[in-house]
């Protein structure tokens, strides 16, 4: 047995006495994966491990041991070689940059994601919430203060007076925004994720709705030159749907990250929709 097998049969032991590591950072993670796979097949090498991460044998041992640190980038191809969610992802990513404390004269990139419940979200589902949210982020909304006032808000999105006003107050009472002491409005985390993606209930589906209105609007209204509306019909296999799912996730984030990074003027509404055209049918009638 060599060192790294050594390595491999250490971790795993320690995991299971463990009952499992607390996957609070990235490595923790890569460490509870390794014992998993150890404990399904006894043969399971460091090698095939390191290869199934895309890195080398001393790479991944030198992370495992703690004497390599992870950089974010290299955080960032890892979460994606083991299919996280982004979610997860942008979790162990902001927990690694936020430790690093700047080094390398690296800023710390907004990572945070804040998570939210059933009855939190329904109370800001209307679509304007969202919206006050990335306006407060565009540099038109901080080339004034006076741009705090609902009245400025209700004309850039088309709402009335008095839903401008109640939003704000809503959104400043739970926590998703603050005012400064400079008169300007401030997220309090970059984005933000319901706790539970996997089911749907009424507001949901309200949001998603009212997004979809706000895209016919759109569709009639906004030429070409400033919107984007493209559609494709498929004969697809269901069982990928799932890995589907995580690509789309995947796109966004990563548009997101394209369109924000320079500069933000302006709050466009991306909308992704995958859905079955066929009438399901009875399958005893099939």
């Amino acid at each position: 047995m060599d060192q790294f097998e050594s390595i491999v049969l250490a971790i795993a032991k320690k995991s299971i006495e463990d009952k499992g590591f607390m996957e609070a950072t990235l490595v923790h993670f890569l460490k509870n994966e390794l014992a998993k796979r150890v404990s399904k097949n006894s043969r399971y090498s460091m090698r095939s491990y390191a290869k199934s991460l895309g890195l080398s044998i001393g790479a991944i041992s030198g992370i495992l041991s703690g004497s390599r640190p992870l950089t974010a980038k290299g955080a960032e191809k890892i979460c994606d070689k083991l299919g996280l969610s982004p979610a997860k992802k942008s979790e162990y990513i902001y927990d690694l940059v936020s430790k690093m404390n700047g080094r390398n004269g690296l800023d710390k990139p907004e990572y945070n994601r804040l998570e939210i419940d059933e009855e939190t979200f329904r109370i800001i589902s209307d679509w304007y919430h969202w919206a006050i949210m990335q306006l407060v982020r565009t540099r038109r909304y901080l080339s004034n203060p006076s741009h705090s006032q609902p009245k400025w808000v209700a004309k850039q999105l088309g709402i009335s007076l008095l839903e401008a006003k109640l939003a704000l107050e809503r959104l400043q009472k739970l926590g998703f925004l603050r005012l400064e002491k400079t008169g300007f409005y401030s997220r309090t985390s970059k984005s933000f994720t319901t706790s539970n993606k996997s089911v749907t209930n009424e507001a949901f589906k309200k949001w998603q709705m009212q997004v979809r209105e706000k895209a016919l609007v759109s569709l009639r209204d906004d030429p070409i030159e400033v919107r984007s509306m493209t559609s494709m019909t498929m004969a697809i296999d269901p069982e990928k749907l799932e890995q589907a799912k995580l690509k789309i996730d995947r796109f966004q984030e990563e548009l997101a990250d394209f369109l924000e990074s320079d500069g933000r003027y302006e709050v466009y509404q991306l909308c992704v929709s995958l859905f079955p055209l066929q009438i399901k049918e009875d399958e005893t009638n099939v």
